[in-house]
């Protein structure tokens, strides 16, 4: 009896988190981590529990598993819940400004943003342009062009070849 339950959990687990989608732990939003570690709960009862009634769990599994597809499938639609249930980027050094709002609405530190910043390769906030911080948590840093790397593509073809010129300030990124 316990391992035809446990083969159904497996199935029907399986079968629930292939529809909700490929997110990784760490892209996941709170409302889908909260989803998740409860279908782990729901899933793990009638395995422990063998004398429980199976459906009831199930149903549960069922249950959650639609309104989070209900969820995002809505939150695709609309701007406003989408910005309502998983927020919105905040744009932490704006041309090498700190934000010091943004950092206080969103509780980060001044030593969670340098910790960010060097593991971009950076050391000093006067090397970031912008640095956002999305709603998954991860800050993204995009450096002034001194900072970058060269590539390819921006090293002159020929040696008296100059480049763009360097005066002209990029746009802020759309948020």
């Amino acid at each position: 009896m316990i391992l035809f339950r446990t083969i159904l959990i497996y199935a029907v687990l399986m079968l629930f988190l292939r529809l909700l989608g490929k997110r990784q732990l760490g892209e996941m939003e709170l409302s889908e981590f909260v989803v998740a570690a409860l279908i782990a709960n729901l899933a793990a009862h009638p395995l422990e529990e063998a004398d429980q009634p199976l459906l009831p769990p199930l149903l549960a599994l069922g249950v959650l598993s639609l309104l989070e597809l209900l969820t995002a499938w809505l939150s695709l639609k609309s701007i406003r819940l989408r910005s309502f249930l998983y927020g919105r980027p905040s744009l932490i050094i704006d041309h090498g400004k700190l934000n010091q709002e943004e950092m206080r609405k969103n509780r980060f530190t001044a030593d969670e943003l340098m910790q960010a910043i060097r593991t971009q390769g950076l050391l000093d906030i006067n090397e970031v342009l912008y640095a956002i911080l999305e709603t998954n948590g991860v800050l993204n840093v995009i450096p002034i062009a001194e900072a970058q790397p060269a590539t390819e593509g921006g090293l002159p073809r020929h040696p008296h070849q100059r480049g763009q010129s360097a005066g002209r300030k990029p746009a802020p990124p759309r948020l």
